[in-house]
């Protein structure tokens, strides 16, 4: 190759680098997969707060339902009966295995003193409390060609509820 046709094809390729048309054009390209990853991955994120925040209040309410059943005397599968029943119409979809009630609990955590504000007590063991965890299985979608492992996440929330005498419910 001639040291001219040399010089001619460096004078077009500085010509390329010095023209400043269309350089967002190829930013945007560069960058739009990057923009729609992000959102797609805060989109599935965000549904799974979403769906943590719905299985708590489901765990909450089933721990209300499970406590009046133990108020009014009644246990075992009653206990489960009603918690399931309750967490089901609140949208929960995990089934009865993913329904765990702990009456007394074992493992669950601190709660607010009632008759000490400001101050934590230990609900463990004692029959005046019980747990209600809840445990649902969700399929990933965007998250797993980004991470390795499991298809799915587990969610879970748990609930503990007081159960104080009074009249039965």
């Amino acid at each position: 190759m001639s040291l001219i046709k040399l010089k001619t094809r460096f004078k077009n390729g500085a010509a390329y680098l010095e023209d400043v048309y269309g350089g967002a054009a190829i930013i945007m390209a560069l960058m739009t997969p990057v923009i729609i990853g992000g959102l797609a991955f805060g989109a599935e994120v965000g549904g799974w707060e979403l769906m943590k925040r719905r299985i708590q209040n489901a765990a909450d309410i089933s721990a209300y339902a499970a406590g009046t059943q133990i108020r009014s005397g009644k246990s075992g599968s009653a206990l489960d009966a009603a918690a399931l029943e309750v967490a089901t119409e609140s949208g929960y979809t995990g089934g009865s295995t993913g329904l765990q009630i702990e009456h007394p609990p074992s493992s669950a955590p601190l709660v607010p003193d009632s008759q000490n504000p400001g101050t934590m007590v230990d609900p463990n063991g004692d029959n005046e409390y019980v747990n209600v965890i809840l445990t649902e299985t969700v399929k990933r979608n965007f998250t797993r060609y980004f991470a390795r492992g499991s298809n799915s996440i587990s969610i879970v929330s748990a609930a503990v509820a007081r159960i104080q005498n009074g009249r039965p419910a």
